[in-house]
């Protein structure tokens, strides 16, 4: 009987060790997949924020070609800030460009990055995010963007076409110099940046 004893507990010994051995190779891997999981989702994240700043963008694109449009007689027909998107009081009927002010998806805030003409106009948004992106393709409607070249969220400019008879209020890269991405607080119009030499 004595002897039975201690064959049992020499089972039971080698069991345990078995047993934490294997408790800990299964920590180790929930802790992989923790981290795979973490990743994915920090990814996915990412991907839905650069979604809704094509998104805004857009609309922000869109609200500024359309009160251009409507404006171009004047000698100004760009908003001097975003708030005259909304509509105003200057005319009988005011025109709504645009539903609300949006946020920055990438950033989180209501401050955008503004692209101005000579006389002070806003002819373009941008992001100040200076995350690198995800997105490197360019879909329908991005025109404007080289998703390729884009460094950060910041070489991402939302421009509105030029008016008639205005000149330089789209940014290109070509003509206006660098990306907004070497740009200091606030950034300068396209007619002060150096010249790119043919």
């Amino acid at each position: 009987m004595a002897l039975d004893t201690a064959v049992i507990r020499r089972g039971i010994h080698r069991s345990s060790g078995f047993t934490f051995l294997g408790l800990m190779f299964l920590v180790a891997v929930m802790g992989l997949l923790a981290t795979a999981a973490a990743s994915l989702w920090a990814f996915t994240s990412q991907r839905q924020k650069e979604a809704d700043l094509l998104f805004v963008g857009r609309q922000y694109r869109l609200a500024l070609t359309r009160y251009v449009t409507a404006h171009a007689r004047e000698p100004q027909p760009y908003p001097t800030e975003l708030r005259q998107l909304l509509g105003g009081g200057e005319q009988l009927v005011p025109a709504r460009y645009l539903r609300r002010l949006y946020f920055d998806p990438m950033t989180g805030t209501g401050e955008w990055g503004l692209v101005r003409t000579p006389q002070g106009g806003i002819s373009g948004i941008y992001s100040r995010s200076t995350q690198t992106p995800v997105h490197r393709r360019a879909d329908a409607g991005d025109e404007g963007i080289d998703f390729t070249k884009a460094l950060s969220y910041r070489d991402w400019v939302f421009s509105a076409a030029a008016a008639p008879g205005h000149a330089g209020a789209a940014w290109n890269e070509t003509e206006n110099g660098a990306p907004p991405l070497t740009w200091e607080n606030p950034p300068p119009t396209p007619e002060s940046l150096p010249a790119q030499p043919d």
